[in-house]
């Protein structure tokens, strides 16, 4: 009978990795119906990490539980609410006052579809196992052993007529500076602006910022010089956290971007540079709508930043208006940093500040050393007095000891007074 033919189940075949949202809403029901048709009417499957780029339920990383994978849509988008705390009530007793509350934080908020692996790392700053592979691996399965092999990689993918945003850490300007990075992109002809992240850690507590930032500039400028063919108006000093400098950075990008011809656009640099808060940042001034909900004390949402070595294992891309593109590429690692030693999630979170570091004199006589933590240790030989200033996050411990009892404090007080490292095997393995 027609109402037999009418309550038959209706099978629809969906793609290989397609992520279907909840089919009992009609929300849930288009997008089966859409993914059965493959993606037609502008649906784009998600199938990479929006926070570290990595594909999706692959055997190293991307893995993300079936649980939560329900809850997101084809896109890998989902709309939150925050309720208000409390027992709702149908009635209530005469002469209560009703207040309402009409501030922004229990409107809808969007939230991206991340992996296990982003989602302890911004919610918890939790990393179980580092991971190895990924864009870091070479031909054959084999790990990278020079930084040429990844440079190389990182610019062989990038498109021709783009510009590169090549972003220099200010408080470990030496190392973060990769002149091989500088001149594999100034032989394929790509444009590149430096950009010093980070200016906020030193010019929060100066009294004369303007001042202070001068002098930053003249000093950043003379060690850019190490670059050769740098133009002096190609760098630019910013902060990623606060947002200072991106009215400069609009500038100069106008010099080099015309509407008519739109490029894109790849941030490249050091590990642990701040790449990825740049990207967030950046796409925050332009006034990117498609990004979630992004919280950036708390370091949730977006792209994922963290001061784990290699957050980022894929090139993440973003697609803007007019044809241009903004594309957060994979950090250049180095076996030089004392991030490249460090394995504990609250280690590396304690050596990369995120806010101002506190610069602290100490005078060295004869016979006494200077500790930072359980990773540095400066004796005084001999000579006259000698004045230390250093630069450190809150947690890391400074001490000044004579240099005898060095060696006994060490190894009494390692990890547990003197951190990091915060783990005494760690301390023992670094010798």
């Amino acid at each position: 009978s027609p109402s037999e033919e009418k309550s038959q189940d209706v099978e629809v075949k969906v793609p290989a990795g397609a992520v279907v949202g909840d089919v009992t809403k009609e929300a849930g029901m288009e997008e089966l119906l859409r993914a059965s048709r493959g993606g037609g009417g502008g649906l784009r499957i998600h199938k990479r990490c929006h926070g570290c780029g990595a594909w999706l339920h692959s055997k190293e990383h991307g893995y993300v539980p079936e649980e939560a994978r329900e809850k997101f849509s084809l896109t890998g988008r989902r709309k939150v609410r925050a309720t208000p705390k409390g027992v709702p009530v149908d009635v209530l007793p005469q002469g209560v006052e009703v207040m309402r509350d009409t501030s922004v934080k229990y409107k809808d908020r969007t939230r991206m579809l991340v992996c296990q692996r982003c989602y302890r790392l911004q919610h918890y700053h939790r990393m179980d196992t580092p991971v190895k592979g990924g864009f870091y691996r070479m031909e054959g399965g084999r790990d990278w052993e020079h930084e040429a092999e990844i440079v190389e990689k990182i610019v062989r993918r990038m498109r021709k007529g783009s510009i590169v945003l090549m972003v220099v850490d200010l408080l470990d300007f030496e190392s973060s500076l990769v002149p091989e990075l500088f001149d594999a992109c100034r032989n394929r002809r790509f444009p590149v602006i430096v950009v010093v992240n980070k200016v906020d850690c030193l010019l929060d507590k100066m009294r004369d910022k303007e001042k202070g930032l001068a002098r930053l500039k003249v000093w950043v400028r003379r060690m850019s010089r190490q670059i050769r063919n740098v133009h002096t108006n190609d760098v630019v000093l910013i902060s990623s956290s606060s947002g200072h400098g991106f009215k400069q950075l609009e500038e100069r990008l106008r010099h080099h971007l015309l509407p008519e011809d739109p490029k894109w656009m790849y941030v490249v640099g050091r590990v642990n540079s701040g790449k990825s808060t740049f990207v967030n940042r950046f796409l925050w001034y332009i006034g990117y709508k498609h990004q979630g909900a992004v919280h950036y004390k708390r370091a949730v949402g977006g792209v994922t930043r963290s001061p784990v070595p290699g957050t980022t294992l894929h090139f993440v891309s973003f697609g803007l208006p007019k044809g241009f593109r903004l594309v957060d590429c994979p950090g250049i690692p180095s076996r030089h940093q004392v991030t490249a030693h460090l394995q504990e999630a609250m280690d590396l979170y304690a050596v990369v500040p995120r806010k101002r570091v506190n610069s602290i004199s100490y005078a060295l006589h004869t016979g006494r050393s200077f500790l930072a933590g359980a990773l540095v240790r400066i004796d005084q030989v001999q000579g006259n007095i000698s004045f230390l200033s250093s630069f450190f996050g809150l947690s890391v411990t400074l001490h000044v000891c004579q240099t005898c009892k060095v060696e006994d404090l060490l190894s009494r007080k390692a990890g547990d007074f003197f951190y990091p490292p915060h783990s005494r095997d760690d301390f023992e393995r670094l010798g």
